[in-house]
């Protein structure tokens, strides 16, 4: 007895802490990010390669690329593939291919919810037809219905609910409200259970074919083989969970089974089941969340609530009748059953209202999501359901049990019916949730109607006025590029009368210098005057003759030529997408408030029902305490990093700084002296000489760069943000505190993780999160070595990357590193306790260390044609062979920051005394009075 106990009190919480430790972060639907060749392009020659970003990783079995040529055909190519090192790309290498027209089309299936995505786009070899074709980044973002899954989940939820739900009911309501066994009643709930049980494996079954189907793109059961199968099981994500879900449905068999004669295993048998409920959680549109562990927590216990009430109340139906029946005194029986089971039913309710509302924030989050999209109707139609739910719910709480209690057999019959109601509406609302999990969230829809409609390629209608006989024509070619166009033919006599009898007219094409032969179009009359007529007879780039015949009754025919000069429209940029894998807005706030509900609720359940620690109110109350524990921790999280970090460089502790002090350096290639940074995070911007003008932000800014255009990437207590055409723009929320650019991006380093943004307006890369080697430590380093690889420095140790930042590998620095630079040559610097290292990128080796100046940490490393300096306790220092020396600047009061500005001044900051000093040759050094301008 104790140990059924043990097990009923402490099983939830112990499936809780299996699954939270089995949560990885994972994200959304693959969405395509951007492709080389560039959608639309034209190339010269055949690509080595075809090569596709996506947002979210893939899975290599069920992820392809094809090729098609012009009249429709599959082009024969070796098979793609997802790269080995970065799931996140794709390629296809197609080897010699003749010139032409061809359509790259893709099909990927994401490893982190298993949707599938797919799209195309066209590409050019050599002069022939340019497509006109946009990118389909959005055709996969599933916002349609499909009636098979939607069953097939409907059946999977309700199976596993009513498996648990029978479990739960005899454990938390028929064993405590039922004194003494009745063998005819359990028996008949053990039939119940055991249906249950096979409908699991039934519905885990369908699932696995499900899952084949939409990876391949075909309908249920179609395409299906023994080979298909195996793949979707050992290659995929989804089969390993699978896997487990098929092993505890075999477990919780057994446990059934034995549960026959030891009472004990009924607990197990509910352990098991919450856990097979856990599976469901671990592949579902919670795990792709960017906040995964408090997402999969609510949603496995907003499941785990949900199949306790309602499977609960389908085998509470199933003994309404013997009881009534069986009992001399049904209605204190019944009443009984009424009271433990409403118990634990009221804390399912408060469970369901917590985590749903998290979960409408978390996968809906606006008044247009949530009526515009198929997910945010399907919500709409669950949140009607649940109301009358509700309301039947306070009635059997409220008025039947008390009337039962009171002796009055009525509310015996209207119990049935009104739990019967109760049933009805739980299936609609497992439907409206079928419908919901089959398909994408409303976020995800949102963003992906705004990428579906690619930018408009460059104005370039095509006018053209002629005169002829008694006639004014005017020709409009709309876009105006190579491939499909309207022409629109707008005719007025001499007298400015429009001209709408011509009985036809016909357009003749004639390329001038390529021998393409004739094509022709007939424009039809829609009125005022004006005949039009689309057709793509402009098919390659350069001067064509449109020859146009207009026929008028009585008239004599006019001929009247045009000769537009044709080119092909530029590649076409996809728009950026939403980095799915970013922390929502306000979601620091909603996990704390989701925490602090959830803590409350929990604590009053479970101190309400102290006395007894094993019923049903019990174990939800502490599943719901559990939760606000989970949301707690990662509001804490998520507040400690936004909490003020270390500035870009270490500041001796003896050195004490103004707010306004200038502390930190950073250059323009368009401005001769330095951006300036102050302690308190204000940006100093150079006006004229010796003069610098505070620029706005609310925020506090730990450092920045400014790039070729004037624009200045900063990084802030609340994220990297970028300043445009006076405009400051949020990329990203993390608090970070250095800034690195290399390779077109910009590297955004300080908190768990690097953040890399495209440096290139309107580029089709998105903001993105890095996975870094040491994920609790600080990024405080990042630069490129001389044969291109890049160095991290994370925490006290380095790491290379030749895949800026996709996968590392530790260079094993003999001892803690402080700061990281490069020499003339490109080989890494390390600042360590032990001296100054130096890796050699070509050899791969560490130098012998050499000292420290004067044993001071080294904070800043900067090389100037080929001559090393180093910052130390606000003093700077020259390497003179092996040995240091003091760089002695007249008048300076303590040194904070080093820098070199291209093509070769070194500057050296001294906040506190507001100068500037600077030198070429390393000998000569001038100072720049620091004057900032009040605003």
């Amino acid at each position: 007895m104790i140990g059924e106990r043990m097990m009923r009190r402490y099983g939830i919480i112990l499936v809780s802490l299996v699954l939270f430790g089995w949560v990885a972060t994972v994200w959304a639907h693959a969405s395509l990010l951007r492709t080389d060749p560039a959608p639309n392009s034209v190339v010269p020659e055949p690509p080595a390669e075809i090569r596709l970003w996506f947002t979210e990783p893939l899975e290599r079995a069920f992820s392809t690329i094809r090729l098609y040529d012009a009249n429709g055909n599959l082009v024969e190519t070796p098979p793609s593939e997802v790269d080995p090192n970065d799931p996140y790309q794709m390629a296809l290498r197609p080897g010699d291919l003749p010139d032409g027209l061809y359509t790259v089309v893709w099909q990927v299936l994401s490893s982190a919810d298993g949707h599938p995505t797919h799209g195309s786009f066209p590409l050019t070899i050599g002069a022939a037809v340019a497509g006109s074709a946009a990118a389909g980044q959005g055709e996969g973002v599933v916002d349609t219905i499909p009636p098979d899954r939607s069953a097939i989940r409907w059946a999977n939820l309700l199976s596993l609910s009513l498996a648990v739900g029978s479990i739960g009911f005899r454990l938390f309501v028929w064993n405590p409200a039922i004194s003494k066994p009745r063998a005819d009643i359990e028996r008949r709930m053990d039939r119940l259970t055991w249906i249950s049980w096979v409908l699991v494996g039934l519905t885990g079954v369908l699932l696995l074919f499900m899952q084949v189907s939409t990876a391949l793109g075909k309908p249920l059961f179609a395409g299906v083989s023994g080979d298909v199968l195996s793949r979707m099981i050992a290659d995929t994500r989804f089969g390993h969970i699978w896997l487990v879900r098929m092993a505890l449905w075999l477990g919780l068999g057994g446990a059934l089974w034995f549960a026959r004669s030891d009472r004990w295993f009924a607990g197990v048998a509910l352990v098991l089941g919450l856990q097979l409920l856990g599976t469901n959680s671990l592949f579902s549109h919670a795990a792709s969340a960017a906040d995964s562990l408090p997402a999969v927590a609510a949603d496995y216990l907003h499941l785990a609530a949900t199949a306790l009430w309602v499977g609960g109340l389908i085998q509470f139906i199933n003994v309404i009748g013997p009881v009534r029946r069986a009992f001399p005194k049904r209605s204190t029986a019944l009443g009984d059953l009424v009271a433990c089971f409403s118990n634990f039913a009221r804390v399912s309710v408060v469970i369901l209202i917590i985590t749903g509302l998290y979960s409408a924030w978390l996968q809906v989050g606006s008044i247009e999501g949530l009526l515009t999209t198929a997910y945010g109707q399907a919500l709409l139609v669950k949140l009607i359901l649940i109301l009358p739910l509700l309301s039947i719910a306070f009635v059997n709480l409220m008025y039947t049990y008390r009337g039962l209690r009171a002796g009055q057999d009525v509310w015996a019959g209207r119990l049935r019916n009104l739990v019967a109601s109760e049933i009805a509406l739980t299936l609609g609302v497992f439907a409206a949730v079928a419908v919901m999990t089959s398909i994408s969230p409303a976020r995800a829809t949102l963003n992906a109607r705004a990428m579906m409609t690619p930018p408009a390629p460059p104005d370039n209608l095509l006018v053209f006025d002629r005169e002829v006989d008694d006639l004014n024509v005017r020709l409009e070619i709309t876009p105006g590029w190579v491939g499909e166009n309207t022409f629109m033919l707008t005719i007025f006599d001499e007298n400015g009368q429009i001209v709408d009898d011509a009985s036809r007219i016909r357009m003749r094409f004639t390329h001038l210098t390529q021998n393409l032969g004739e094509s022709e179009l007939r424009p039809e009359n829609r009125g005022d005057g004006v005949y039009a007529v689309s057709g793509a007879n402009l098919s390659v780039p350069g001067q064509w003759r449109i020859r146009t015949t207009i026929q008028r009754p009585g008239e004599f025919d006019s001929v009247i030529d045009f000769t537009p000069e044709m080119t092909s429209m530029p590649p076409i940029q996809m728009r950026p997408i939403t980095d799915a894998n970013a922390p929502l807005p306000n979601h620091v706030p909603v996990l704390l408030l989701t925490g602090v509900l959830a803590l409350a609720a929990g604590g009053f359940f479970l101190a309400e029902n102290r006395r007894s620690l094993t019923n049903g109110a019990s174990v939800l109350g502490g599943g719901l305490a559990l939760l606000a524990l989970v949301f707690l921790f990662s509001g804490a999280r998520a507040l400690q990093t936004g909490e003020q970090q270390a500035l870009a460089a270490p500041v001796s502790s003896d050195f004490r700084a103004a707010p306004d002090d200038p502390i930190r350096l950073a250059f323009s290639p368009v401005a001769n002296l330095p951006y300036l940074i102050t302690l308190d995070g204000t940006i100093l911007q150079p006006a004229e000489a010796g003069v610098w003008n505070p620029i706005p932000l609310d925020a506090r800014v730990n450092n920045i760069y400014v790039d070729t255009a004037g624009v200045i990437w900063a990084v802030t207590d609340f994220g990297l943000m970028s300043l445009r055409n006076g405009e400051w723009i949020q990329l990203d929320s993390a608090p970070v505190t250095h800034v690195e650019q290399s390779h077109g991006y910009i590297y955004a380093l300080g908190n768990g993780e690097v953040i890399r943004a495209p440096l290139v307006e309107n580029s089709p890369e998105h903001v993105r999160a890095l996975d870094i080697p040491l994920g609790e430590q600080a990024a405080s380093g990042f630069v490129m070595l001389g044969n291109h690889t890049h160095v991290l420095q994370n925490g006290g140790e380095v790491f290379v990357t030749g895949d800026l930042g996709l996968s590392w590998e530790s260079l094993d620095a003999p001892a803690v590193v402080h700061a990281i630079w490069t020499d003339a040559d490109g080989n890494l610097l390390a600042a360590t306790d032990d001296g100054i290292l130096s890796w050699d990128y070509a050899s791969r080796t560490w130098s012998e260390a050499l000292p420290l100046p004067e044993g001071q940490p080294v904070e800043m490393l900067r090389d100037l044609n080929g001559r090393l300096f180093a910052l130390a306790a606000g003093q700077l220092y020259r390497l003179e062979g092996r040995a240091w020396t003091l760089v002695n600047l007249p008048e300076a009061d303590y040194l904070t920051a080093i820098g070199v500005q291209y093509p070769g001044t070194l500057w050296a900051l001294d906040g506190p005394g507001r100068t500037l000093w600077s030198t070429t040759d390393s000998e000569t050094w001038s100072p720049t009075p620091i004057e900032v301008r009040d605003t």
